[in-house]
């Protein structure tokens, strides 16, 4: 029985060749490929891939609100229960893939798999209460996160200064 995969079309083609190179590689060719894929994007794959079969969101980017009002589409793609779901990243990091996330999430699937850049995979579980925060609050996140480590930063070095200035007068009137 061959092995279900889907891609989600998240990354550039460097890297979705690398990411199919290694899915072929690692499965010995008994795989049937699908992919999840924006509407600009979609001759460029077939061209490229003509085996793999195509789902196509009417949308240039992964727009999770948009995703989940299509139920055509993911009554199509959940036709099939898939082994993986492959979330390609063009960077080494996946900042600002919530959407993706989400939509991944919605599908019928057994394991879900990141893939950066330098072809580091990384299986991840969902919570969807954080899935749901992270759609709601993201951008909001991340800004308030660096805004706590800016004021944690700023403690530490003060209070480092604070201690060198204790130590200081301390030996001072410890020699005199």
């Amino acid at each position: 029985m061959s092995k279900k995969i889907l891609i989600v079309r998240s990354a550039n083609e460097i890297v979705i060749k690398k990411l199919i190179n290694y899915i072929i590689v690692t499965n010995e060719n008994n795989i049937e490929l699908y992919c999840l894929v924006q509407k600009n994007s979609v001759k460029l794959v077939k061209n490229i891939y003509p085996n793999i079969q195509c789902f196509i969101i009417n949308e240039d980017n992964f727009n999770y609100n948009q995703f989940k009002k299509n139920k055509n589409l993911i009554n199509e793609i959940n036709e099939n229960k898939y082994d993986e779901i492959y979330i390609p990243s063009s960077y080494l990091y996946l900042n600002n893939f919530n959407d993706i996330f989400n939509i991944a999430n919605s599908i019928n699937r057994i394991n879900i798999f990141t893939f950066t850049a330098d072809g580091n995979i990384t299986r991840i579980k969902f919570n969807k209460l954080n899935l749901k925060l992270n759609l709601l609050f993201g951008e909001y996140i991340y800004f308030f996160i660096l805004v706590f480590k800016i004021v944690f930063l700023s403690i530490s070095y003060s209070l480092k200064m604070l201690l060198s200035l204790v130590l200081y007068i301390h030996r001072r009137v410890k020699y005199k």
